[in-house]
């Protein structure tokens, strides 16, 4: 007996997967994408990478958490709206994304950083920290090179010791988030409308 949606959304855990058919809006192909629930709060409200048409991402969904609605009868996203790609034919495969979730177990979230400032301290840097004058010149300076090394000057700067492995690390982690900022701008000014590795499914509803 197939289960309610309400039950099934209510029942998930880490590591399952939900398999979601779409249909394309342009090519009105028909089609199954996965998402893998990556961890759930301490409310239930559900953690989900994006949507994709071939395996599941660790990558998270840009509107979680999700969270069941009475009131609405379906689910619903952050902001309290359903989902397009939200249907009562979701399927689900309980454990068949453990591997991405335990991927995405292992990435720091924002409640582990270390070292949080407020405003002031942060304008205080901007006007009394003979640095900044520095920083801000490796910033804008188009002889400072690529933002990987920019970002090795920068903690040269700052007297943060790294050695050339860890530049590399630090290098390709710098690229990656200006390349994720690159693709997120470009899909907020001109929406998603195809399936792609970067993209995902998860806005192939849109129009």
């Amino acid at each position: 007996m197939a289960i309610d949606p309400k039950s099934l959304f209510s029942s998930l855990a880490a590591g399952d997967l939900l398999m979601v058919p779409i249909t394309l809006p342009q090519s009105k192909q028909s089609l199954t994408v996965f998402s893998a629930v990556l961890r759930v709060g301490d409310e239930g409200e559900l953690y989900l990478g994006r949507l994709s048409e071939h395996h599941p991402d660790a990558r998270p969904e840009s509107c979680n958490p999700y969270r069941w609605s009475d009131d609405k009868g379906a689910l619903v996203d952050a902001e309290g709206d359903v989902p397009r790609w939200y249907t009562v034919n979701i399927q689900l495969e309980r454990r068949g994304a453990l591997k991405v979730a335990q991927t995405y177990s292992t990435v720091p979230r924002i409640g582990e950083f270390r070292h949080p400032y407020n405003d002031g301290e942060f304008k205080r840097f901007l006007e009394k920290d003979p640095r900044h004058a520095i920083l801000e010149g490796i910033a804008v300076n188009g002889e400072a090179g690529s933002p990987a090394i920019q970002l090795s000057l920068a903690l040269d700067v700052m007297g943060v010791p790294h050695d050339k492995e860890q530049a590399i690390g630090l290098g390709y982690f710098i690229e990656r988030l200006a390349a994720q900022r690159t693709i997120r701008a470009l899909l907020i000014s001109g929406g998603e409308t195809v399936l792609s590795p970067e993209t995902g499914a998860s806005d192939a509803n849109k129009k």
